[in-house]
């Protein structure tokens, strides 16, 4: 059953809620605001704390204890353990201001799971009455979203193109290839059809041709990714 927050309880309260990356940018005094609408609950062995479907009417900081939360694929007729990298110690705390629906059933893995409980209407409520801790949830979830996206941007994706062209070193690129692009044409057209070709036909218009057009990308490319 839930009960008031002990002076012991609350200093572990305010640390988790740190912990929190949507509570990392609330001020220090405001956190005691959220520890006091929040209650301290016992839970059992096995005992369901969130159920996937229903819709997110609370959130909860594990204080001591382990969870097990696990999907159910309705389309498959299975239910899938759910496993995170990183363990982290509150539950629900990214739904409870949208509500929407739960997206797996979390339940206590051992003995007993001691968690802290805050309910969504309450949860509401403080960000009405106190709105410097809503910019300060704002700012977390912006700073999450930030970070994750940061993830998916490799030094690839950051570098830019030299725009710094050796011609020179380009049209004996093009050269080469075009001798080894016309011997393995003439090969291949010999094994499939049956006819042999020269290796090396009209060369005195393939290379011309073919540097021309090659270095005429490569600089198109050089301006367009320098002035566009």
């Amino acid at each position: 059953m839930p009960s008031s927050l002990s002076s012991k309880d609350e200093k572990s309260c305010e640390s988790l809620l740190k912990e929190c990356e949507m509570f990392q940018k609330v001020p220090q005094n405001m956190l005691k605001e959220i520890t006091d609408k929040m209650t301290l609950r016992v839970a059992k062995q096995n005992e369901v704390l969130a159920k996937q479907g229903d819709a997110c009417d609370r959130f909860f900081l594990l204080q001591e204890g382990d969870l097990h939360r696990q999907y159910y694929d309705s389309d498959l007729g299975r239910a899938h353990d759910v496993i995170f990298a990183i363990k982290g110690k509150s539950i629900n705390s990214m739904r409870v201001i949208g509500g929407g629906e739960l997206p797996n059933t979390v339940t206590c893995a051992t003995d007993s799971c001691r968690i802290f409980e805050m309910r969504r209407h309450n949860f509401l409520s403080l960000l009405r009455q106190q709105p410097d801790i809503a910019i300060g949830v704002a700012e977390g979830l912006s700073d999450e979203i930030r970070n994750g996206s940061r993830k998916y941007v490799t030094p690839f994706f950051l570098s830019k193109q030299s725009t710094d062209i050796s011609y020179p070193a380009v049209a004996i690129a093009a050269g080469i290839e075009s001798y080894y692009r016309s011997a393995l044409n003439a090969m291949l057209n010999a094994r499939l059809t049956g006819v042999k070709a020269e290796l090396f036909p009209n060369m005195h218009i393939q290379v011309p041709v073919r540097v021309s057009y090659i270095m005429g990308f490569k600089g198109m490319r050089a301006m367009i990714e320098e002035h566009v």
